[in-house]
């Protein structure tokens, strides 16, 4: 906003063309490219068996209609939701949306308003296949981030950022976590703990397995799904993890030396 209006301001007084160009290439610094990422972990496989679904999506940072929190990173993979009636758990009913579709989708509560919509999930939809929290929310759909600000009042970490290159449980909602240039995003499908009456923990939440947030983990093949509004979004196939994968290739290794040993007569 105060690069476009130092630029109009440019045109009434053209004599400044110095200062002009100084402020457009200011303005131009201060936009770059970005990508930040998206876990979703949950029994969406066979016999509810654990599957685990990755995403990038690419954006200019500082550019009109850029992701820059975590409810807008949702919305470029699932889609923005529409008002679909009220949804009910132990704490109380709230508005209810819905985005996506019956194949891939997302279902929210509305903490807020209908112009100001402060979401929380209860459902993911993958493959066809929807998870979505209990009634009294154990298990539900756990929120952990990597890397950007601590913007919670909580502010558990002394650098005020969440460490890169391991999940943290979030201590932002949706709306108040703030995206960065490799930022990672992941939600979980389990106990969220439990507590006593003073909310001091009694046992931990449940983490996410096998799918560490750095970018070699989420360097699978990537598909083009979405662009719209400058931002890319891209679905990854998942890659083993480095302890995953020599694992497999000795097992491997150790099925072709039985296959080739000759037997005994």
């Amino acid at each position: 906003m105060m690069c476009h209006f130092l630029i109009r301001m440019n045109h009434r007084h053209s004599l400044q063309s110095v200062l002009f160009f100084s402020i457009l290439l200011t303005c131009q610094g201060s936009l770059h490219a970005a990508t930040s990422y998206l876990l979703i972990q949950g029994p969406f496989g066979s016999g509810g068996a654990t599957v685990t679904d990755e995403w990038a999506v690419k954006y200019t940072a500082g550019a009109t209609g850029a992701p820059i929190s975590g409810q807008d990173l949702l919305y470029y993979v699932f889609g923005t939701p529409s008002s679909n009636g009220n949804y009910t758990n132990q704490y109380g009913t709230y508005p209810a949306l819905t985005a996506g579709n019956a194949t891939q989708g997302a279902t929210y509560g509305n903490f807020g308003t209908t112009n100001s919509p402060s979401l929380f999930v209860t459902s993911f939809t993958l493959g066809g296949k929807q998870v979505k929290e209990t009634f009294n929310v154990n298990p539900s759909w756990n929120y952990y981030v990597a890397g950007g600000p601590d913007s919670s009042p909580y502010n558990s970490y002394p650098s005020g950022n969440y460490p890169a290159g391991t999940w943290s449980y979030s201590d932002d909602g949706l709306l108040t976590r703030a995206l960065v240039d490799g930022s990672y995003d992941g939600w979980l499908y389990g106990s969220p703990g439990t507590y006593d009456s003073n909310y001091n923990q009694l046992t931990p939440p449940d983490t996410i397995v096998g799918n560490s947030p750095t970018v070699l983990n989420f360097s699978g093949p990537k598909t083009l799904v979405s662009n719209s509004n400058g931002v890319s979004v891209y679905s990854i196939q998942s890659a083993p993890e480095p302890g995953r994968a020599i694992l497999l290739v000795f097992g491997l290794s150790t099925m072709l030396l039985r296959r080739r040993r000759p037997s005994k007569k």
